[in-house]
Parts: structure tokens; sequence; C-alpha cells
């Protein structure tokens, strides 16, 4: 992602405090999954329209590979 790794790590980490966001961990790894998708997208266009768009894009072109 075009997002610095502590960037990524503190947003999720936000949005995981809020309940918009679950992780599990396996092998070190964190996986997340979004709890609500609709709310999250509102939050997220509110805080930070352009980071947004980024994260958008990107997960779009993970998930169409």
């Amino acid at each position: 992602m075009d997002v610095s790794q502590s960037t990524l790590s503190e947003t999720a980490g936000r949005l995981e405090r809020l309940g918009l966001l679950q992780r599990r961990k396996e092998a070190g790894i964190s996986y997340y999954r979004v709890e609500d998708l609709e709310l999250l997208h509102r939050l997220l266009t509110i805080i930070q329209p352009s980071l947004m768009d980024r994260l958008v894009d990107q997960f779009l072109h993970t998930w169409s590979d």
C-alpha cells in the first residue's frame, strides 16, 4: 500500500478500538475483518478523503488479483 506501515497500524488500531475492525493474529501476522463496512466507509471519508481513496483503491486491487 502507498501508506506507511506506522500510519496503517495506527489507523487499524483506532478502528479496532472503535469496534469497526476485528483483528485475528496467526503466526505473527494480523488479519483484519471489517465489522460494519458502511460505517467504516462514512467515517474514513469524513476523517481524510484522500486516505479513503488510497485504501479503497488498494483494497480493490488486492481482492481483484
